[in-house]
């Protein structure tokens, strides 16, 4: 159901790999080399709409341990779900807190979680929602399509954190660097939208805008260009959104 709808990949299928033959820098020949029956349909890759109930209900209905990352009071859903099928691990990974990258381990954090709601003590299992994918878990993925799309999920949440600091004009789709650089304030200097907020704002010279606006713009392209990777993996969905908690 979920393949057909393009939330779910099975990456190392033969359907999928031919269909991402642009992912394969050495050639389809060294693809075919590496192959063995240990790596077909090995890993899948879940979507984590969040505005798609049906998907959260029928994955807790296949696997009780999704209850409690996939719409559980007080926990942050992940973006997108890793499932190792040969040594039957999951991981999750999303965007928290001012785009920060999280991943856990579900069995790991299903234990933790089940230890709170019983009234248990069960500090010690927090280890495990921040632990890294380990070797095990990488051993089969010879395109390295895990660390990838970690690499991308990261680089999207850095760059939309960056970005969210500099001013609020460069966010206007009219905004025009030259006609603001030509009104500058009475004293010479140019002030941000943001500034009117702030009673102690100091104003920029014109290379310290020019220095932000360069900076925001670098951080834009950051943000389209991890955003276009990650989607490539998931061509189907064309409402496919990455939200930071």
């Amino acid at each position: 159901k979920y393949k057909t709808t393009g939330h779910l990949i099975d990456v190392y299928s033969e359907e999928w790999l031919c269909l991402h033959r642009q992912l394969f820098p050495a050639g389809w020949t060294a693809v075919e080399k590496k192959r063995d029956a240990r790596r077909q349909d090995h890993l899948l890759i879940l979507y984590v709409d969040r505005y798609h109930d049906d998907l959260f209900e029928d994955m807790k209905k296949i696997y009780e341990p999704f209850k409690y990352v996939l719409g559980y009071s007080g926990q942050i859903s992940p973006s997108f779900i890793f499932i190792n099928l040969n040594i039957k691990e999951i991981f999750c990974i999303g965007l928290g807190r001012k785009g920060s990258l999280f991943t856990y381990d579900l069995h790991q954090h299903a234990k933790y979680l089940q230890g709170v709601s019983n009234g248990i003590d069960s500090r010690h299992s927090i280890l495990g929602i921040t632990q890294n994918y380990d070797q095990e878990f990488l051993e089969l993925d010879f395109l390295n399509i895990v660390l990838t799309l970690f690499n991308a999920i990261e680089a999207l949440g850095d760059a939309r954190n960056e970005r969210d600091n500099y001013c609020w004009n460069f966010y206007d789709c009219d905004f025009d660097i030259k006609e603001f650089l030509a009104q500058p304030g009475p004293d010479g200097l140019y002030y941000y939208e943001d500034d009117n907020d702030d009673d102690e704002a100091k104003g920029r010279s014109r290379d310290d805008v020019l220095r932000d606006y360069s900076s925001f713009k670098q951080s834009d392209l950051e943000i389209d260009e991890s955003f276009k990777l990650i989607k490539s993996f998931f061509p189907k969905l064309e409402d496919l959104e990455i939200e930071a908690y």
